[in-house]
């Protein structure tokens, strides 16, 4: 039926990581943080060996903070046991919910970043959307109409659009600012002489080469463009998948252009 299920008790990643680690302690809670973290950090291992994941990783993205009139400034956020652990689980639900989507032939689903399907219906309208759809499929009530959930989708992609426009005019300047000082502390810092940087596809060539690349930054959801100088390159783009997470190195950051150019690794 039904139901809300409660959490026992609110715990940080920073308090789930010290968990995991603090062998000295034995509990039922410890057992199961240790079974959700062996679970989710295999199929992470999984996916990254496929090239669709990144579970090897030690960054997996970076947080904003701050504000126009303060500044912005990175934050790395450290791959950690427990952050796989909400990732992965996340991704699971997402999976789950496509496969109920499809045989409630639910086709026009509102999903958002990543592919992610109802993870976030406190902040996001779209994921408020497709959970009431996926309630009342596992209900066997009867959802929103196809037609009005396609209107909602296109009227939600416009008003996302607005928005990130607003935003990269007010705010894309301070954010180039800050990726460019944080990728040159980064390249100094690897002694490779470059930063690299991860992110997922937003655009890809079209099928005779022609079109650009580009991809959507895990850094602040910045759009770079990818140069591509040789054939191989162009083969390479060719071959990516939209939302296909991957790695890039950063080779140019024009403030006064706006503009982020990248080089796929």
């Amino acid at each position: 039926m039904r139901s809300l299920i409660p959490p026992v008790r609110a715990l940080s990643f920073e308090a789930v990581d010290e968990l995991l680690t603090n062998r000295e302690i034995a509990s039922q809670i410890h057992s199961d943080l240790r079974a959700v973290t062996a679970i989710t950090h295999r199929r992470a291992s999984v996916r990254d060996k496929r090239g669709k994941g990144g579970g090897g990783r030690a960054i997996t993205g970076v947080r904003w903070r701050g504000g126009v009139e303060a500044g912005w400034r990175p934050e790395l956020l450290v791959k950690t046991p427990a952050r796989v652990a909400v990732d992965e689980c996340l991704a699971m639900f997402s999976y789950a919910a496509r496969g109920v989507s499809k045989r409630h032939n639910l086709l026009r689903l509102p999903q958002t970043e990543y592919q992610r399907i109802a993870t976030a219906p406190l902040r996001r309208y779209a994921d408020l959307v497709a959970q009431r759809q996926l309630v009342s499929a596992l209900r066997g009530a009867a959802g929103m109409p196809a037609s009005e959930v396609a209107a909602l989708e296109r009227r939600l992609q416009t008003h996302h659009r607005e928005l990130q426009q607003a935003l990269a005019d007010t705010q894309q300047p301070l954010m180039l600012r800050a990726l460019e000082s944080m990728c040159a502390r980064q390249a100094a810092v690897s002694g490779v002489g470059h930063s690299v940087l991860e992110g997922t596809v937003h655009r890809k060539p079209k099928g005779g080469g022609g079109g650009s690349c580009q991809v959507r930054l895990s850094t602040g959801g910045l759009l770079a463009d990818v140069i591509m100088h040789t054939e191989t390159q162009r083969e390479r783009a060719l071959k990516l998948s939209l939302g296909q997470k991957l790695r890039v190195k950063l080779r140019n950051v024009d403030i006064r252009g706006g503009r982020v150019m990248v080089e796929l690794l």
